[in-house]
């Protein structure tokens, strides 16, 4: 049997993963919840960056950060609306 046929016939397992639209989107919004969660979250603590890191950069990466919480809470809300319409 030749190299194609095979493949044809015995195919690789592509990758898993939820196959139903509500599948994929509560995996975008566990996605968006860990980052939120773990690494946001770490971040915004003083402890968890270098200490040659000075208060008022800390501050300003913090405020960022802070931006980027709520956009993320943007995303959270926006996938919940899609699963609300469209999962099965």
């Amino acid at each position: 049997m030749d190299d194609n046929a095979n493949k044809r016939d015995n195919p690789e397992p592509g990758p898993a993963g939820p196959k139903k639209l509500g599948g994929v989107l509560a995996t975008a919004l566990d996605l968006e919840e860990q980052i939120t969660n773990s690494v946001y979250a770490d971040y915004l603590q003083r402890a968890n960056w270098p200490e040659q890191l000075s208060d008022s950069d800390f501050e300003q990466i913090k405020k960022l950060l802070v931006a980027l919480i709520a956009d993320t809470q943007k995303h959270i809300k926006w996938l919940m609306e899609l699963m609300d319409k469209y999962a099965d």
